[in-house]
């Protein structure tokens, strides 16, 4: 795919049939496939214009949920190859796009996953794209969805990893989190699933982001219950090395 001008086909193609839904996800998937290509095909798909070609298929056919799922999965997996790529995406409206897809899919789990790893990837890029997924919506589109499916564990999951991704490092992150309902819901996430390890490492990691730059964040948690829930986390996975690290530190803060 990546010799031959194969890239740049599959890209020219999808230009010339935005209207069809099939050429769309045959075409995203196509640009997967070539992401993991030898002969360049990161650098590739950046020059022929496959990031843009992907944002169109999806604002173009926003309401079908194969497109929006083929479309998050292509980005996710461009966002963690090489910097332009990254930067392509973040800047070609594609955070936009990953968050409307969370908003008007939110009942298909298939299409909220990749959008959440696709989120992951972007914020783990630095602090311009935490921000740049927060101004467009992220956060709120994220609670909502965890207010909408609370009890489906693994979702729940996906998306506590998320919100620690998008406010790890960063404190422009950390204090627009704080005011946009996300303590709330993570809180609500790690009570209902107490025995899911998955659910309260990332809540855990999540919490200590924020109370560590925002300390007026204590008082929200203590009055919200974070300390017991945090100590059952701790008493329940007394084996889990990583999780009773981040969960013993955040009780130090809050207690």
């Amino acid at each position: 795919m990546a010799e031959a001008g194969g890239i740049e086909a599959v890209v020219v193609a999808m230009q010339g049939n935005t209207g069809r839904q099939n050429a769309q996800e045959l075409g995203c998937r196509a640009l997967v496939n070539a992401l993991g290509t030898q002969g360049g095909g990161q650098v590739r798909v950046a020059e022929a214009g496959g990031v843009s070609a992907v944002v169109a298929a999806m604002q173009t056919h926003a309401e079908n949920e194969t497109v929006q799922q083929q479309g998050c999965w292509a980005l996710a997996r461009m966002s963690e190859g090489a910097d332009n790529l990254e930067v392509q995406v973040a800047g070609a409206l594609g955070i936009g796009a990953v968050v409307e897809a969370i908003r008007r899919h939110a009942g298909a789990p298939a299409v909220v996953r990749e959008a959440l790893s696709a989120l992951r990837s972007l914020a783990k890029n630095g602090g311009e794209n935490q921000f740049k997924i927060a101004e467009a919506g992220g956060v709120d589109a994220i609670v909502a969805f965890m207010a909408a499916h609370s009890r489906v564990r693994d979702m729940q999951a996906q998306a506590c990893a998320a919100l620690w991704d998008i406010t790890a490092n960063s404190r422009v992150g950390q204090v627009r989190v704080a005011g946009e309902g996300a303590i709330d819901a993570v809180l609500r996430a790690m009570h209902l699933h107490p025995r899911c390890r998955a659910v309260q490492e990332s809540g855990c990691c999540f919490l200590l982001n924020l109370v560590r730059e925002t300390p007026h964040v204590q008082a929200r948690l203590r009055d919200g219950g974070a300390p017991a829930i945090v100590l059952t986390a701790v008493e329940t996975f007394p084996l889990e090395q990583e999780l009773q690290r981040h969960a013993r530190a955040l009780l130090d803060q809050i207690r």
